[in-house]
């Protein structure tokens, strides 16, 4: 796989998206398990134990970083994807777009009693 920078031109637009890769997924895949979790999310079908709550936090932090590495001045002199996947994710939370019951599950499963961020430092 390569990444966006590496992508020399084909003959067919399917072999450009399908040789992107977005954190090691090819592109493709990456967009369909991103849009089903979105839709998911907002219909509110995405469950809110550990195995939602991942691909919910994955898929916006995948998401998030991607653009944020891609982005010039952000990726050089701000801290690019990481940075951007924060800030995302909070104004996702600030104005309401995320709903509730996800910010709930997320910081149930972020912080304490299942203390996965307390896990992952250690």
């Amino acid at each position: 796989m390569s990444t966006v920078s590496d992508v020399k031109e084909s003959g067919t637009p399917a072999q450009g998206l399908s040789a992107i890769a977005v954190y090691g997924i090819p592109l493709p895949i990456f967009l369909v398990m991103m849009g089903i979790v979105a839709v998911a999310t907002y219909l509110g079908v995405l469950s809110v134990d550990m195995t939602g709550t991942i691909a919910l936090l994955l898929s916006m932090g995948y998401f998030f970083g991607t653009i944020g590495d891609r982005i010039p001045i952000w990726k050089d002199w701000i801290g690019g994807g990481n940075v951007l996947a924060f800030m995302g994710t909070a104004y996702l939370v600030y104005a309401s777009i995320l709903p509730a019951k996800y910010v709930k599950s997320i910081t149930t499963f972020m912080e304490k009693p299942f203390g996965f961020l307390d896990f992952f430092v250690c």
